[in-house]
């Protein structure tokens, strides 16, 4: 497990709570993004784009970007939301980076591995678009306060800015508040086979 302690530092521990030590003494202002094969990406505390090996080794900031929040991966690609708000693809080599589509985020992008990019904009309104810029919509007319959460079955899970907990399937269809809940912050789904490659809960 990674996470931010309270300390603002970055930590890896076993999830029985043994083996716990600070990755490469770096420190974190979000969530640190895990990939499958042992990179971890992270916001540091200087708003730098950083990262590093889960051992502490071959630390770097592509391309000397920055970001507001965490960072989001899947296979070669890398999404974050600029500290100028953009909303950034690049490839975790640091090549080919490029504003998607001229869109802006309030928070971190979620990507799913055939392609498209789920994102709140600036101007709250949830919307999805292909990573290379193409088929733009706003998902069901809705708005979000937070990082939506996509499954690999096609929902999207947010918070509302009304802040109930919606879902809706990604086509704008079969919305529903499921518990009549309300959230303060972007929700996480578990249990569903097939998740996106990369992704840690």
């Amino acid at each position: 497990m990674y996470f931010r302690g309270t300390d603002d530092k970055l930590w890896k521990v076993k999830n029985d709570g043994t083996g716990q030590q600070q990755v490469g003494n770096n420190t974190t202002k979000s969530t640190p993004f895990v990939t499958s094969d042992g990179w971890v990406w992270f916001q540091g505390t200087d708003n730098k784009l950083w990262k590093v090996f889960n051992d502490g080794t071959q630390q770097s900031q592509p391309r000397d970007n920055s970001t507001s929040s965490s960072p989001f991966v899947v296979g070669s690609i890398v999404y974050f939301q600029g500290t100028d708000n953009k909303l950034w693809r690049m490839q975790t080599d640091g090549s080919a980076q490029n504003q998607i589509a001229g869109n802006t985020t309030s928070s971190a992008p979620f990507a799913t591995g055939d392609g498209w990019v789920y994102f709140r904009g600036t101007d709250d309104k949830l919307w999805k678009v292909k990573n290379d810029g193409t088929g733009q919509q706003q998902i069901g007319h809705n708005t979000t306060k937070a990082t939506p959460f996509v499954t690999s079955d096609g929902w999207v899970w947010f918070q509302g800015t009304d802040n109930k907990l919606w879902k809706v399937f990604n086509d704008g269809t079969q919305q529903s508040q499921p518990g009549n809940n309300t959230t303060s912050s972007s929700p996480i789904v578990v249990g569903i086979p097939g998740l996106l490659p990369g992704h840690r809960q």
